[in-house]
């Protein structure tokens, strides 16, 4: 029997009042995500052009060891099963070798990271993709696909998380 998804909003909202950066928040995001569903690698990336999805730019990474590799990194969006899912039907897409998917990602990108698994969730505002949680494994780490209550929960982080960046950027003036 699975547990009931967790709504993340109370926590968030809380969390969320405590920032003072867009930084404070996307680390939250993170933190929340990795609370949902326990995974050593937490990245967000931002959608630039919500109209024209292209690339994501990472901006948020946990733990900090990631920061060699991932600051500033604009990451094209390149066509796969995984990408069509998570960027063009905006759904949670999870790729790995406990279930054998990770074929869906394009080859280069698995190679190039090292990738075991990877996961994304969307952060939707007004029907745009503005950004996307990112969980990875690689070589070494012990992949596993989320369950439904994990997915749920997710879901609702990323729902509420996109309601959250939107307002912290109107309210910055950025």
């Amino acid at each position: 029997m699975s547990a009931d998804p967790v709504d993340p909003k109370p926590q968030l909202a809380s969390a969320i009042q405590r920032c003072t950066t867009i930084d404070d928040l996307l680390w939250v995001l993170l933190e929340q995500a990795a609370s949902i569903y326990p995974c050593q690698n937490w990245l967000y990336g931002e959608i630039p052009d919500a109209d024209n999805p292209v690339e994501v730019a990472i901006l948020a990474y946990s733990p900090s060891r990631l920061k060699t590799v991932y600051q500033g990194m604009r990451v094209p969006i390149l066509l796969s099963p995984f990408s069509h899912r998570l960027y063009e039907e905006h759904g949670l897409s999870y790729v790995g070798e406990d279930n054998g998917t990770l074929s869906n990602l394009n080859p280069q990108f698995v190679e190039t990271f090292a990738l075991t698994s990877f996961l994304g969730v969307p952060l939707l505002f007004e029907n745009k993709l503005i950004g996307v949680l990112f969980a990875a494994t690689f070589k070494g780490e012990k992949a596993s696909n989320p369950n439904e209550s994990q997915q749920e929960s997710l879901r609702n982080l990323a729902s509420a998380g996109a309601v959250a960046i939107h307002l912290f950027r109107t309210q910055a003036g950025l």
